[in-house]
């Protein structure tokens, strides 16, 4: 079974609480999973395609907003419990876990990480 379909199973089952504080600000380095599927390959702590999404996090914990709009998928990180899906414009976490489940988005230029992709 592709591991997009096993993410949307959790995202099925459990109840929505958002991680996300009154003033937009949410730290997803501290929600990270280990391991991410990235263009077609595992990328885990120490390699650039997993750094530079922890850093990028860490310098853009304002600004999220929750939303339960479809979007069409772009450039994705993915795992069975969180997935960041990289528009032009925008970053859109989806996320499960065993207490809350959820999608929040930010507006953001993403261009850079395409460059991570084609390497």
């Amino acid at each position: 079974m592709p591991l997009k379909y096993l993410f949307i199973l959790p995202l099925l089952i459990v109840v929505f609480s958002s991680p996300v504080n009154a003033s937009g600000t949410v730290n997803f380095t501290t929600k990270m999973p280990p391991e991410f599927e990235f263009c077609g390959k595992k990328v885990g702590r120490g390699t650039p395609e997993y750094d530079a999404l922890f850093n990028w996090f860490n310098n853009n914990t304002t600004g999220w907003y929750e939303s339960n709009l479809p979007y069409e998928l772009g450039l994705t990180y993915m795992s069975q419990t969180f997935r960041v899906n990289l528009m032009d414009n925008k970053v859109i976490v989806s996320y499960a876990s065993a207490t809350s489940v959820g999608q929040l988005v930010r507006a953001a230029k993403t261009s850079g990480f395409s460059r991570l992709c084609n390497k």
